[in-house]
């Protein structure tokens, strides 16, 4: 995968640096850096998914009479890079991992609470933060959630882009940043409409690639 160091020398090429006169890492990492958590944002936006993980939060409790709730600082947490649930599953604390059952969302937390079913059986997201329903008996339960997972800013030109083929998009970007601090508002509009253009194909380049994984024929679902 591609590094932030190849973000750099298209910046220095952009810019007429090459040599590197002024263009210097340490000059560029705080562009490079808000670039790339720009372009993060703007496929989100957009609907593409960035950076995804799986991670488990066990021995939650279930309350008989009101929501049980699972944020950023409870106890327990979801995990600490998580931006929004994408799908959660759920179990007893007790049984064995293969007994994860799928849990549907709802998009609003209804008037009337329900506790006649021994699972939560659904959630929602809220405020940050996961509600779970009453259940029928106080039992600990898990979730195993697939979120969309915060990218690890870039520390160095040796950083991993986690966003696949995003080089010349945060590259723009950093450069529109630049030449707006320069004083050189024509060339920073130029970037920045590039690099916003960057992203939108890059949406759709990742939209024509899902839409070909599950089309039969095209070695998706047959």
């Amino acid at each position: 995968m591609a590094t932030a160091n190849d973000v750099y020398t298209l910046v220095r090429a952009l810019l007429n640096d090459t040599q590197q006169d002024w263009s210097t890492d340490a000059v560029l990492l705080p562009y490079v850096q808000s670039a790339y958590r720009e372009v993060a944002r703007l496929c989100r936006t957009q609907g593409m998914a960035i950076y995804r993980k799986i991670a488990a939060v066990s021995g939650i409790a279930g309350t008989t009479t009101s929501y049980a709730t699972v944020g950023r600082a409870t106890t327990p947490a979801y995990a600490s890079d998580l931006i929004w649930p994408v799908t959660i599953r759920e179990k007893l604390s007790s049984a064995a991992f293969n007994a994860y059952t799928p849990m549907g969302r709802q998009d609003d937390l209804p008037r009337t609470l329900v506790n006649s079913k021994a699972e939560w059986s659904h959630w929602v997201w809220v405020d940050d933060t996961i509600y779970l329903p009453p259940v029928s008996a106080v039992t600990n339960r898990d979730l195993l959630i697939l979120y969309e997972a915060q990218l690890a800013d870039i520390a160095s030109s040796a950083t991993t882009l986690r966003i696949q083929d995003s080089v010349d998009a945060i590259a723009y970007l950093a450069c529109s940043a630049i030449t707006k601090e320069r004083g050189q508002a024509g060339w920073m509009k130029e970037f920045e409409d590039k690099g916003q253009q960057l992203v939108g194909q890059l949406v759709a380049d990742e939209a024509a690639a899902t839409k070909r994984a599950t089309t039969p024929g095209f070695g998706g679902n047959q």
